[in-house]
């Protein structure tokens, strides 16, 4: 057998696990923002509680695998999941969330930039194109909550 083929994966090795880490815990409504998205997430669950809705919210840490433990721990008290993201939400993470609660009763709303060659730009302009400005995206998903 080849040395390769032994070895654990990298992360294992170094004792990582893709475990999602719930950094506020609410109900109703989960916030799972990712990479640089991650402060917009603090600031639209900060947004949300000014509104009197405890969201939680959650800082998935590692991309390339769901947390199958976590996302089904919110089937007990959340109806909507919404995910943040600063890079293309067409086959992101967002995406992969959804499909994960496809069969599930679970509300999943993506957010994330258009799939689109972006040369030159405003980020704030990119931002409110896609509805990704922090009031834009309490007014937008939450307005029901």
């Amino acid at each position: 057998m080849a040395w390769f083929i032994r070895q654990k994966p990298l992360m294992l090795s170094m004792g990582y696990e893709a475990k999602y880490k719930v950094m506020h815990q609410g109900e109703k409504v989960a916030v799972i923002a990712a990479g640089s998205f991650y402060q917009k997430g603090e600031n639209v669950v900060r947004l949300l509680a000014d509104k009197g809705i405890d969201a939680t919210l959650i800082n998935p840490r590692y991309l390339n695998e769901v947390d199958a433990e976590v996302l089904d721990s919110l089937k007990a008290n959340h109806q909507l999941v919404v995910t943040l993201e600063d890079g293309s939400k067409d086959g992101g993470f967002g995406e992969r969330i959804a499909s994960y609660y496809g069969t599930s009763e679970m509300k999943v709303m993506v957010g994330g930039i258009r799939k689109g060659l972006y040369d030159r730009y405003d980020v704030k302009e990119l931002l409110s194109d896609n509805r990704l400005l922090d009031e834009q995206i309490v007014v937008r998903r939450f307005v029901s909550y």
